[in-house]
């Protein structure tokens, strides 16, 4: 997935948006060849903290090329991405030369008109953005597209812990993200360890406690087992009553400060880490509901999600609420693609509280990428925590 030496997120909004006395849409095109040295990868977000420079030809669909021409397009509005918000304040644009962090200029290559986007390194601990809109003075403003640039801050590469559970024994390492945001782990022996589970094809990942990750392979028959039951949705319409007390804010943004008054389990997806900028969220009151999304893009998702927290507040101690993401869309081919992986994050009785602040620190078994902006699909509903996981 991570072909190029840069980790990259560069994806052009292909919808035109008409703000003043406009007619028509205006859709430009923007291929894969047009970005000069790099690829566009929708499965990576976020460009490194080093240097860049990219290159973009931003040209109209053919209805408008006699309207619009290559060069009469320019930068009208550019926003920036809020920390603390999330997202960026449409209520106030910046000028060029007030983007400090990243040079804009209008160049001529081989022929053709681009957007030459220099990006200084970021020294600073934070993520950064811009929304840099491009259009051309028609009748008003016209934008021809949108381009979103993010880059990680330096806090992004500090070391982290990893610590996984197998057959029982809890192994850790301390580890760091590389310039492509692959993982690089301190201990060689736990680094041959994730490598040699990531070559297995028959490898179930399974958090249910906070810092924690299970993994269980096919010899874990009471295992398979296990978690095909907590896979299953529950069928039971027995009443199962809210227990409040076990809802307290921890750490971070509050988590589950979208989760509605009886709620018997909660579901929250957010694009930033701590729990910040939320994207998605579900609350069930009934042991019958139930939420699948088989690609994320129908809801503006796909890959997106740097934090996730799960609950589960009922009185039945055999019951859980399960999230499961899936590396790929429809569920990886019905869990058929094998090269790609699944993740259950489970809430229950006895840990009614299940999140994962930054999933730039938990592996997905896909060489050494991480679950960060990687969730394609989703399944949410309640298990049977009664038939669950084998003890060593």
């Amino acid at each position: 997935m991570k072909k190029n030496y840069f980790y990259i997120w560069l994806f052009a909004i292909l919808s035109g948006t008409c703000l003043v006395g406009c007619d028509d849409d205006v859709h430009p095109v923007i291929n894969e060849g047009d970005i000069s040295g790099f690829i566009t990868d929708i499965q990576d977000t976020t460009l490194s903290m080093s240097d860049h420079a990219l290159e973009i030809r931003i040209s109209p669909a053919v209805k408008y090329k006699e309207l619009l021409t290559d060069t009469g397009w320019d930068v009208q509005d550019i926003y920036i991405w809020n920390n603390e918000i999330g997202g960026y304040d449409f209520s106030k644009s910046i000028t060029e030369t007030e983007l400090d962090w990243a040079e804009l200029k209008k160049i001529q290559k081989e022929g053709k008109t681009l957007l030459q986007v220099i990006i200084k390194e970021n020294e600073t601990s934070e993520k950064r953005g811009a929304s840099i809109c491009i259009g051309q003075k028609i009748q008003g403003v016209n934008y021809l597209g949108v381009v979103n640039i993010m880059q990680r801050g330096r806090e992004e590469n500090a070391p982290f812990e990893v610590r996984v559970r197998y057959k029982g024994e809890i192994r850790t390492s301390m580890a760091t993200l590389d310039e492509e945001g692959l993982l690089e782990y301190e201990d060689k022996n736990f680094a041959t360890f994730m490598d040699g589970l990531s070559q297995r094809n028959d490898i179930e990942a399974v958090v249910r406690e906070n810092g924690v990750i299970d993994y269980y392979d096919s010899q874990d028959v009471e295992a398979v087992a296990a978690i095909r039951k907590m896979m299953q949705p529950a069928k039971q319409s027995s009443s199962v009553e809210p227990r409040w007390s076990s809802f307290a804010t921890r750490g971070d943004a509050n988590a589950f400060r979208f989760m509605a008054s009886g709620a018997l389990a909660y579901a929250a997806m957010y694009d930033d880490k701590g729990y910040k900028d939320t994207y998605f969220y579900r609350n069930f009151t009934d042991l019958t509901d139930y939420y699948d999304q088989q690609d994320m893009k129908n809801i503006g998702l796909n890959d997106k999600t740097t934090s996730l927290a799960v609950a589960y507040n009922g009185s039945d101690s055999t019951l859980c609420a399960v999230l499961t993401v899936w590396e790929d869309t429809d569920y990886n081919s019905g869990d058929n693609n094998r090269t790609k992986h699944r993740m259950s994050f489970v809430a229950s009785y006895h840990n009614p509280q299940m999140g994962w602040r930054n999933l730039k620190n938990i592996p997905c078994l896909t060489g050494r990428d991480t679950w960060n902006d990687r969730i394609s699909s989703i399944s949410f509903h309640f298990g049977y925590y009664g038939h669950y996981l084998r003890n060593y």
